[in-house]
């Protein structure tokens, strides 16, 4: 199966060339994740910064296409190019069966939105308890919000890492999440 994984942060964890970038807790999670399904045989993507890396190279068995420069656009046009354009442009070149993003953010959005277009399955994974509900999400704008919304409504699958979470998921957002805890460790 093709599994592309899309952490925007995720390279300065799979690629040692590029630690000098910030390093976060899910994308390590992400980047274990990465690992452990290529080492089963799976055809693994990510989808990331582009910090001047060649588009599509591969380590550990993990293809990597990039997506835009983290403060690359006019801010309010950066919205739709490159950050939109550029999202799109690198999930196409993955063109996994199955695409997977954890963290609320405009992304999930972005990601569902290309998967229901390109007819691909989709599953969020909560990253955090502010991930299951709208009094405490962790995302700037309200355009950010409602993007993040309609990509857990879209979504195919949503893992939670407890059952807290997923009662906070039904009760704030009327969905269902599967109580999945680490996936890797």
């Amino acid at each position: 199966m093709k599994i592309c994984l899309v952490g925007i942060e995720n390279l300065p964890v799979l690629a040692p060339e590029y630690r000098q970038h910030n390093i976060a807790g899910e994308g390590v999670q992400q980047t274990l994740l990465g690992r452990a399904l290529a080492r089963r045989g799976h055809n693994v993507s990510m989808v990331v910064w582009d910090y001047g890396q060649v588009d599509g190279a591969e380590w550990e068995g993990i293809r990597v296409f990039k997506a835009y420069r983290p403060n690359a656009g006019l801010p309010v046009l950066r919205f739709i190019h490159p950050r939109w354009t550029g999202m799109w442009s690198a999930l196409a070149r993955a063109d996994a069966d199955l695409y997977y993003t954890s963290c609320a953010g405009m992304h999930v959005g972005l990601v569902a939105l290309f998967c229901r277009r390109h007819r691909k399955r989709f599953v969020f994974r909560a990253a955090s308890d502010s991930d299951c509900g709208r009094s405490r999400l962790l995302v700037r704008f309200a355009r950010d919000r409602r993007l993040y919304a309609y990509g857990l409504r879209r979504a195919d699958a949503i893992l939670v890492q407890s059952v807290s979470q997923a009662r906070t998921l039904a009760r704030c957002y009327g969905l269902a999440g599967r109580v999945a805890g680490m996936l890797v460790e």
